[in-house]
């Protein structure tokens, strides 16, 4: 019986109910002996958070509370001034209280003191007092039912009821604010207290307490609505950037021309149909396309470029974190023309990691973009630099590399970009590009002997012969296994400036050589136009079939080795020693 009357106060006077609080044989007959010395304004949920309380529990390895919510209750009583003795007397408190602050008071509980009561005077002036009777509520066949919304203000001398004053509706018609204020009139108290229970006003106020008692706020419903509506919004633009990842990753076009004015085709471009192929399999998408309530979407051109911008600036950071985590690095930087006609400065880090836990070293080369360069002095250059690096909040001090091309403006001695930064940090020293570097020296020593030059000057010519008419480049699948010809390496063009991409075109001439020699010799037979023949007889003639023959194989050896020494040094962890032991078996096979 005890155990349930204990239960009934704590889920009438708490803001989160407990589900159920189980006592042990021992612990209820301490609770029995301490009750009685417990004053009555103090409710159970403040008993419990007495040292009597502690004393029971510590004589009671079975007390279990089956509910999270009890362990709120001693936080959820803040902003009650404990240094009363009655922390919740409507005399410390205005008419109109925060919402926290009932939250307060209703955890704590009703101010309900058993003390001598004052006398004082009533309308007829006869002495009279407040009773702790009128506590209870007593039934017919004896039964006491506590009135848990009746109260007493020591203070104020004044009986008030704790519903009306936190929850009544004060703009309803008719109202009246006298159980707010308090009541010392105390005669005829028995038909007052049943008259106001039976008012609107308290029927109300007991309502709206409650659907509070059960978190069934106004404000707890708005916060559950916007919650929601955070989740799906959070749920459609985690898909967004899953998609924009994908589709960015493999380097695909966003967009079509979807929105545009001077296109009326309004084609949807890969984001669009993505969206709206995951949105067959995935709710959260197909109500984002279906709900016509939904005016936002997050689908437009301006909100994927935001998106983008601002995974652009989380990676940056990421990386940023990770050089510095490093300490030290290198810099890497090479200027280059955009579609626009604009110089771009691409920069890159080059530093390494260190797993202590996994007992790993990785060498990595970060690229953090590309930065428009108006001006091309090495003063310039210098300048941009500092900018960029401490806008990423990184010390040049800290370089200990710096890699160019071999222009002056970025090599030189004297004045260079080289010569400027090692001013700053004397440790940063100059290397010239190996790749870059490699492919200088191979280019002019290919320049230097005539017959390299007559060579590639061939290869470039059966090239420009072919690609200038669809037709001739048709017969280069002139032969019965057409499927098989149009498989293979077509012609490519000579790059006069990387040696490095000399290679795909002698590979390629290399593996169409006889499909070559059959179409020059098929145009030069049976081609109706004089100067088509020639040129194919031209082509024929040039430095002899043989010639040519042993070029592609002897130099093809030579350029598929320097490739090969091309993309080792350029990788992250390039060995020359390799590259070394590559090109003196090159050598070995000449001789």
């Amino acid at each position: 019986m005890l155990m349930l009357y204990t239960c009934t106060l704590i889920m009438e006077s708490s803001q989160r109910p407990l589900k159920k609080i189980r006592l042990s044989g021992g612990a209820r007959k301490i609770l029995k002996q301490k009750e009685k010395s417990i004053k009555g304004n103090r409710s159970i949920l403040s008993f419990i958070q007495s040292p009597v309380s502690e004393t029971v529990i510590s004589n009671s390895k079975s007390v279990e509370l089956e509910d999270s919510s009890s362990q709120i209750e001693s936080t959820s009583t803040q902003g009650l001034d404990f240094s009363t003795e009655y922390p919740t007397d409507r005399g410390h408190f205005e008419d109109i209280i925060s919402s926290d602050m009932k939250y307060s008071i209703m955890s704590y509980g009703p101010c309900r003191p058993i003390i001598n009561f004052p006398y004082s005077p009533d309308g007829s002036g006869i002495l009279r007092k407040f009773s702790a009777s009128y506590y209870n509520m007593t039934t017919k066949s004896g039964l006491q039912i506590p009135r848990l919304w009746l109260c007493y203000s020591i203070l104020l001398n004044r009986m008030y009821c704790e519903t009306c004053w936190l929850f009544a509706n004060r703009s309803q018609k008719g109202f009246k604010n006298n159980w707010i204020v308090g009541i010392n009139d105390w005669h005829h108290m028995n038909d007052k207290i049943n008259d106001h229970e039976k008012s609107q006003t308290h029927i109300y106020a007991s309502s709206v307490r409650l659907h509070w008692s059960e978190n069934k706020t106004i404000n707890r419903h708005t916060e559950e609505q916007i919650s929601k509506e955070a989740d799906f919004w959070k749920n459609v633009l985690t898909r967004i950037i899953k998609i924009i990842l994908y589709l960015t990753e493999g380097n695909t076009a966003l967009r079509g021309n979807e929105g545009s004015r001077k296109n009326k085709s309004n084609s949807e471009g890969n984001f669009i149909r993505t969206v709206k192929l995951m949105s067959e399999f995935d709710p959260i998408l197909y109500e984002l396309l279906n709900n016509e309530s939904l005016k936002t979407k997050y689908l437009s051109w301006k909100i994927q470029n935001e998106i983008i911008d601002l995974l652009a600036v989380e990676l940056r950071h990421l990386l940023c974190k990770e050089i510095k985590d490093s300490k030290l690095f290198s810099i890497i930087m090479d200027s280059t023309l955009d579609i626009t006609k604009k110089d771009q400065l691409s920069v890159v880090l080059r530093y390494v990691v260190i797993d202590y836990h996994k007992k790993s070293i990785e060498i990595k080369e970060s690229f953090l973009g590309f930065f428009e360069l108006k001006k091309h002095g090495a003063a310039d250059y210098e300048n941009l630099l500092y900018s960029i690096l401490e806008s990423y909040d990184l010390n040049v001090k800290n370089c200990r590399g710096q890699g160019y091309d071999g222009a002056s403006v970025m090599s030189g001695s004297n004045s260079g970009v080289q010569k400027r930064i090692m001013s700053v940090a004397p440790n940063a020293s100059f290397v010239h590009c190996c790749a870059h570097n490699l492919n200088l020296v191979i280019s002019d020593a290919a320049k230097s002997t005539q017959v390299a030059n007559n060579f590639f000057g061939t290869v470039q010519a059966i090239f420009n012969f072919f690609s200038s008419s669809a037709p001739r480049w048709a017969t280069l699948a002139f032969s019965e296994d057409f499927a098989c010809k149009i498989r293979k390496k077509v012609l490519k063009k000579i790059c006069p400036t990387r040696w490095e991409a000399r290679h795909e075109s002698v590979s390629a001439l290399k593996q169409r050589y006889i499909d070559v020699l059959k179409s020059l010799i098929n145009i030069s037979l049976i081609s109706k136009k004089s100067d088509e023949r020639s040129e194919a007889q031209s082509l024929q003639k040039k430095n002899g079939i043989f010639s040519i023959c042993a070029n592609v194989e002897c130099l093809g050896k030579h350029i598929t080795t320097t490739s090969w020494c091309f993309k080792n040094v350029t990788t992250t962890r390039h060995e020359s020693t390799k590259c070394t032991r590559q090109i003196k078996r090159c050598l070995l096979f000449n001789k």
